[in-house]
């Protein structure tokens, strides 16, 4: 799958619901270096290498019972709209998440 994002490009995607739903990636803008896009992700398992950019997330939709590990550290962080992540180049990264507003006890299921 190729979305114009490379940071999403080269992760590795593990789908938590069955048929997956795709990811939908629209607004993709590259100038001057930088990257910017939307992408509306399911409830799936990322699991993002080391990427040579800086990355940022900005939260635009609830997300519940998301777990995270950054640089070998784990947290659960709490998406509300409005919520942004640094991710610095160098940074690998894996996130579990259910659909935005989904319930924090969504299923663990993995396909």
């Amino acid at each position: 799958m190729t979305t114009g994002l490379p940071s999403l490009d080269r992760s590795t995607l593990h789908w938590r619901e069955t048929p997956p739903a795709p990811i939908r990636v629209g607004g993709v803008l590259k100038a001057d270096g930088f990257i910017a896009g939307i992408a509306h992700e399911p409830a799936l398992e990322v699991e993002a290498p080391a990427s040579p950019e800086h990355l940022i997330i900005i939260t635009l939709s609830r997300r519940s019972g998301c777990e995270g590990e950054v640089d070998g550290r784990s947290w659960r962080p709490a998406f509300e709209i409005g919520t942004a992540i640094v991710l610095p180049a160098g940074t690998p990264s894996r996130w579990r998440h259910c659909e935005p507003g989904a319930s924090p006890t969504c299923s663990s299921r993995r396909a």
